[in-house]
This record gives structure tokens, sequence and C-alpha cells, in this order.
């Protein structure tokens, strides 16, 4: 809860919030020596892999913009006490010692 709160406060509520607040560049971009413009295909590539890369983008943004910070925490807190119940309910193993001839 406490988390939430504090992201609220911010105006953080979703991923896509944390994503833009804290990502320092692009997630893909091209190489930063520019391709062979005489070649047939470094002429072109730069546009195709920005087309993709956009597209790239988008679908990660419109995927973090769907889920909460809040999300993120009960998903977390569910499995954790999933793991805890695990470990309560399993059954109690003894390695036994070989026995001395």
């Amino acid at each position: 809860m406490g988390a939430t709160r504090a992201g609220s406060s911010r105006g953080i509520h979703t991923l896509l919030d944390v994503y833009r607040a804290v990502k320092p560049s692009a997630l893909f971009s091209l190489h930063h020596t520019p391709p062979n413009q005489g070649c047939i295909i470094g002429h072109s590539i730069g546009p195709a892999l920005n087309k993709v890369y956009a597209n790239i983008q988008s679908a990660l943004d419109q995927e973090l913009a769907r889920t909460t910070i809040a999300d993120v925490l009960r998903d977390t807190l569910t499995a954790t006490a999933a793991l805890s119940q695990q470990a309560n309910e399993a059954p109690l193993t003894h390695k036994q010692e070989p026995e001395q001839p």
C-alpha cells in the first residue's frame, strides 16, 4: 500500500509512468555509425528498422500502460503468499546416512 500511495502522490500509477520517468533513451536505436548509403541495403535499412522499432515501442507502451503499480504489488504479494503456503505444507524430508558395515 505504501508504494501505491507514494506513486499516486507523484502522479505515477502505471508501469508506463515509471518507464517514462527512468528511461534513459530509446529502447531500440540504429547503430551509432550510419550505414553505407551506397549499399542497396544500407541505403534503406534505417527507415525500415525505425518502423519496426516504433511498432515495438508502441506495443511496449500499451502493455506497460495496462499494468498499474498496484497490480504488480498485488501479484507479488499473491506469489509470496503462495510460496509461503507451499513451504509450510511441504513434507519434511530427512536424509538418512547410509549404514556403516
